[in-house]
C-alpha cells in the first residue's frame, strides 16, 4: 500500500516576552463615581472547587454584576464569593453597629471551603457579621469564620492590639496561626479552640513600638511555618539574638522565624534595613526546594548573601527589590526591581507548575525586568512578572493598557493554569484587562488569566503514520476539520486520520480576546482496505470496526498475535487458530495499535486502525 505523508516542522524560540496576557474574564465591584472604596481587593482565597474570594472596604453601599449591596451605620467589608468563571455567588458583610470599622486584611480557605477572615476593630467594639452581632475588643485583631455559604460560625479575639499592621494568617496542617501577642504566635483548630502557643522570650524595644509585627506567613513543604516581621528592637529566641542597631529614622530589620508545626522553634534570621511595607504586607512565598523569597523595600542599604543594594536618599518610600533565602535562613541573593522612578513588589507566589515566582505590584517611570521594558508611566501602574529561581526574568507586563493607580495587591492562583489579581480601581475610567473591559466602579478589581497570550497561536499540523497533531498546546476550543467539513467530537489536541483526505484545524478562544486561527490544509493518504508485508499474511479491514481477519498460510500449530498499543503497550495476545482467524475488537478503544504475527520463528509487525 503506497502512503504519503506531508511533514511540518515547527521551531520555537523561547525568549522573555512584552506581550499582553490573555484575561478570561475580569470583574469589579463598587461605585462609579464615589469614591467610598478604601482598600480595594486586599487579598485573594481560592477555595477547593476554584471559586474565588476577595474583599473590599466601603462606606456606603456597593454594586457588583448588577446587584446592589447595603452597608452597615459606617464603613463596612464586603466579602465576594466568585465562580471560577467569574460569576458572583454570594457576599457576606462584616461591620460595626456604632461607628468604627472591621478592617479585612487576610483571608485563607480549608479543605472543606471554609474561609477565615482576619481584620482589625477600628474604633469599635462590637462587629456585625452579615445578621449577628458579636463582643469582639477595641481596636483588636479579629478572625471570623464563614462556611461556604457565607453563614457565620464563629470568631475569635486575638487579644493582639496591632494598629492595624499585624496583618498575618495562615492556614496549614488543618489549623490557623496567626499573631496573638507583642511577642507570641499562637495555632488554633478549625473549631477556634487554641492548640498552642510560641512565644519570643524577651524583646528590647528600640522605638516605642512593644514587639515584632508579623505580616506574612508561608509553609515548607514538610509543614514547618515560616514567618516573616518587621521588626523594632532587640529579639532574643533560645540562644539566639537579633540586634537592633538601626537608627528609626533608616527603616527597620526583616525578621525570617521558622517553627515546625508544633510550634517548636527551627531558627530564626534577620536583614536590615527595610521600610515598613506601604501595602502592609511582606510578600513572601516557597518553592518546590524550600527556597525562600521575599518582597522588600528597602530604606538604606542591604546586604543578602554578596549582593548589596543601596538606596538614593531622594527616594523615602526605598528601592523595590527581591530577595531569596534558603531553607535555613542563610542569604543566597537579592536582586532590584529597576525602574528610573520606583518599583514595587506587593505580592508573591510560586508557581504551582514548579516553574519560577510570580511578582506583582505597581510601577513608575520606565520599568525593565531583565530585557523586557513597561511603557514609561508618570502614576503608578500594575504590573505582573514572572522569573525563574535565579531572578531571570521569563515574562512581564502591564494588567491595564493605560489605567494608573491600580497597583496588583494580591495574586493567586487555583493549580489548573489559571491565576487571579485583585487591586484597587481608583478612578471612573473604564478599566480593561487584555480585550476585557470591566464595569468603572471606585472599588476592587479582580481578574482571571492565563500564561497564553491575548492573540491566538496560528496551529501547524505534524503527522506520524495516521496521527496528526496540532501544536502548540492551546486551551480555548479546537475544532478538526476534513475537507472542509466539521469532524463531529474532533476537539483534542490530536486525531487519527480513518480515511485519505484534506485534513485542518483551527484554533479559537472563546473567552477574553475572542479570536480565531487556522492551520494550512494537509493532504493525508494513510488508508488501505488491506495491510500486508509481501510475506503472504494479510490483516483486514483497515480500518476496523468490531472484528479484524488475519489470513495467511501458518505452518505451525503455536502461531501466535500480539496486539500493541500506540505507545507500545501489550493489550491483547491470543492464538491463531486456523488461515482466516477473526479477532473481536469490542475490547479496544478507538485509535491506531500494532499486530505482531509469530509463525515458526518468523516475527511481522504492521499497524491497523481501530475505529
Amino acid at each position: 500500500m503506497k502512503k504519503i505523508f506531508t511533514f511540518s516542522v515547527l521551531v520555537l524560540i523561547i525568549h522573555p516576552m512584552l506581550i499582553a496576557q490573555r484575561f478570561d474574564w475580569a470583574t469589579s465591584g463598587g461605585y462609579a463615581g464615589i469614591n467610598n472604596s478604601f482598600g480595594g481587593a486586599e487579598d485573594i482565597a481560592v477555595d477547593p472547587d476554584g471559586n474565588i474570594y476577595t474583599t473590599d472596604d466601603a462606606n456606603g453601599a456597593q454594586q457588583c454584576q448588577d446587584q446592589i449591596f447595603e452597608s452597615f451605620s459606617s464603613t463596612t467589608t464586603f466579602i465576594y464569593k466568585f465562580n471560577p468563571n467569574g460569576s458572583l455567588l454570594h457576599v457576606s458583610r462584616i461591620g460595626s453597629p456604632n461607628g468604627g470599622a472591621f478592617n479585612v486584611y487576610n483571608l485563607e480557605t480549608d479543605e472543606s471551603g471554609n474561609l477565615y477572615v482576619m481584620g482589625y476593630t477600628n474604633g469599635t467594639s462590637q462587629i456585625i457579621i452579615n445578621e449577628d452581632t458579636v463582643d469582639a475588643g477595641s481596636n483588636r485583631n479579629n478572625i471570623v469564620k464563614l462556611d461556604s455559604e457565607g453563614n457565620f460560625l464563629w470568631h475569635h479575639n486575638t487579644n493582639f492590639a496591632s494598629n492595624g499592621q499585624g496583618c498575618m494568617l495562615q492556614y496549614a496542617n488543618e489549623h490557623i496561626y496567626f499573631q496573638s501577642g507583642a511577642l507570641s504566635i499562637a495555632k488554633m483548630d478549625g473549631n477556634g479552640q487554641l492548640q498552642g502557643t510560641f512565644f519570643i522570650d524577651d524583646y528590647t524595644p528600640g522605638t516605642a513600638i512593644s514587639g515584632p509585627i508579623f505580616k506574612n506567613a508561608a509553609v515548607f513543604d514538610n509543614g514547618d511555618l515560616l514567618f516573616a516581621a518587621m521588626t523594632y528592637g532587640e529579639v532574643v529566641i533560645e540562644e539566639d539574638t537579633l540586634v537592633y542597631d538601626v537608627a528609626p529614622a533608616a527603616g527597620s530589620p526583616i525578621m525570617f522565624l521558622r517553627c515546625n508545626d508544633n510550634m517548636e522553634y527551627v531558627w530564626v534570621k534577620q536583614y536590615g534595613n527595610a521600610r515598613t511595607p506601604d501595602d502592609n504586607f511582606i510578600p513572601l512565598t516557597i518553592d518546590h526546594n524550600n527556597q525562600i523569597y521575599a518582597g522588600v523595600q528597602v530604606f538604606s542599604q542591604m546586604t543578602v548573601g554578596a549582593e548589596t543594594i543601596s538606596n538614593p536618599s531622594s527616594i523615602f518610600t526605598g528601592v523595590g527589590a527581591i530577595l531569596k533565602l534558603d531553607e535555613n535562613g542563610d542569604g543566597l541573593w537579592i536582586h532590584e526591581l529597576e525602574s528610573n522612578l520606583t518599583c514595587y513588589a506587593w505580592c508573591l507566589m510560586n508557581s504551582p507548575d514548579q516553574t519560577g515566582i510570580w511578582i506583582a505590584g505597581g510601577y513608575t517611570g520606565l520599568a525593565s525586568f531583565g530585557s523586557i521594558e513597561l511603557p514609561t508611566t508618570a502614576s503608578s501602574m500594575s504590573f505582573v512578572a514572572k522569573a525563574d529561581y535565579e531572578g531571570n526574568y521569563l515574562q512581564a507586563f502591564r494588567v491595564t493598557e493605560s489605567l494608573s493607580q491600580t497597583d496588583v495587591q494580591c495574586i493567586e492562583a487555583d493549580g489548573t493554569g489559571h491565576f487571579y489579581v485583585g487591586g484597587k480601581l481608583a478612578n471612573a475610567t473604564v478599566p480593561v484587562f487584555s480585550c476585557t473591559p470591566i464595569d468603572p466602579n471606585k472599588g476592587f478589581y479582580l481578574g482571571c488569566f492565563t500564561e497564553n497570550t491575548d492573540s491566538v497561536p496560528t496551529p501547524v499540523i505534524t503527522i506520524s503514520g495516521a496521527l496528526l497533531t496540532a501544536t502548540p498546546m492551546f486551551d480555548g476550543f479546537i475544532q478538526w476539520y476534513l475537507n472542509g467539513e466539521v469532524i463531529e467530537g474532533e476537539n483534542g489536541q490530536t486525531l487519527v486520520a480513518t480515511v485519505n483526505g484534506d485534513y485542518s484545524v483551527s484554533y479559537e478562544s472563546i473567552t477574553g480576546c475572542i479570536d480565531t486561527a487556522s492551520s494550512i490544509v494537509q493532504n493525508v493518504i494513510v488508508i488501505g482496505m488491506t495491510v500486508t508485508d509481501g510475506s503472504g499474511w494479510s490483516v483486514y479491514p483497515n480500518p476496523a470496526c468490531d472484528f479484524l481477519y488475519i489470513t495467511g498460510a501458518f505452518k505451525s500449530s503455536q502461531s501466535i498475535y500480539k496486539i500493541y498499543d500506540s505507545i507500545g503497550k501489550e493489550v491483547v495476545v491470543d492464538k491463531i487458530l486456523n488461515d482466516q482467524h477473526r479477532i473481536v475488537l469490542s475490547s479496544l478503544k478507538s485509535g491506531i495499535y500494532f499486530i505482531e504475527i509469530s509463525d515458526d520463528h518468523k516475527v511481522k509487525r504492521m499497524s491497523f486502525i481501530k475505529q
